[in-house]
C-alpha cells in the first residue's frame, strides 16, 4: 500500500510523500473516511497546534496520531498531548500526521517510527506511545500548550482529506496486533499528540 510504503521511507530518513504546510499525512486504516467529525476538525487541530508551538513558545510538535476512542460516554473530536506511556485504553489508530517541516526531533521521530511498521505490513503505534515525552521538557520551558482541545461542534473548516491525500489507499486493517515490546534503546522522546473521534 502506498501510505505504508511512504511512511516506511520517512522512517528511513527519506521523505517522498506530499506535504501540506510541512505536514505529511498517512492513512493506515480506511475507517478514517467514516469519522466525519474528526476529518472536519482535523485542519483546525493542526492549525491550532502550529500556532501554539510557534517559535519562542514551546517545543515543536512531532507526531499526531489519528484515531477513535470508544466507551467514553461522549461523541466529540478531541486533541490532547500524550504523556509518557499515556496510550488511551479503548482506542485504535487510523492515521498519522508527521510534522516533517517543523519538528526539531526528526531523527528521533524516524527512529521511533521504524518499529511501528510490522513485518506483516501493518502499522502498530505502540512504540510511538512509548516514545511520548512530556511537553514541559527543558526545551519547552514554560509550556503554553493547552493539554486538551475539544471540538464537539462542527466548524466551517473544510472536511479532510484533500484530493492528494484521498488518493492514498489505506495501509492496513483496523485493530492490528501489537508488536513485540522494543528494547529501551528503541524508545526516543518525541512530542506526541492524539486526535480522536470519541464514540
Amino acid at each position: 500500500p502506498i501510505s505504508l510504503a511512504c511512511l516506511k521511507e520517512l522512517a528511513s530518513g527519506n521523505c517522498i510523500c506530499p506535504l501540506d504546510a510541512g505536514v505529511a499525512m498517512f492513512i493506515t486504516d480506511e475507517e478514517l473516511f467514516e469519522l466525519d467529525g474528526l476529518r472536519q476538525q482535523l485542519p483546525g487541530f493542526v492549525d491550532k497546534l502550529q500556532k501554539q508551538t510557534a517559535p519562542a513558545k514551546v517545543l515543536k510538535w512531532d507526531v499526531m496520531l489519528l484515531g477513535m476512542e470508544w466507551s467514553t460516554g461522549s461523541k466529540e473530536a478531541t486533541l490532547f498531548n500524550v504523556p509518557p506511556n499515556g496510550r488511551p485504553r479503548n482506542s485504535s489508530c487510523v492515521g498519522i500526521l508527521v510534522n516533517v517541516g517543523g519538528s526539531k526531533n526528526r531523527e528521533n521521530v524516524s527512529r521511533a517510527l521504524k518499529p511501528c511498521i510490522t513485518t506483516t505490513g501493518r502499522f502498530d503505534p505502540t512504540n510511538l506511545f512509548r516514545a511520548a515525552m512530556a511537553i514541559d521538557k527543558p526545551e519547552a520551558k514554560e509550556s503554553q500548550v493547552q493539554p486538551l482541545v475539544s471540538a464537539s461542534k462542527p466548524t466551517s473548516i473544510a472536511a479532510m482529506p484533500p484530493a492528494s491525500i484521498a488518493a492514498m489507499p489505506p495501509a492496513s486493517a483496523s485493530r492490528q496486533s501489537v508488536a513485540a515490546m522494543p528494547s529501551p534503546s528503541e524508545s526516543f522522546g518525541i512530542s506526541l499528540w492524539f486526535a480522536a473521534q470519541k464514540l
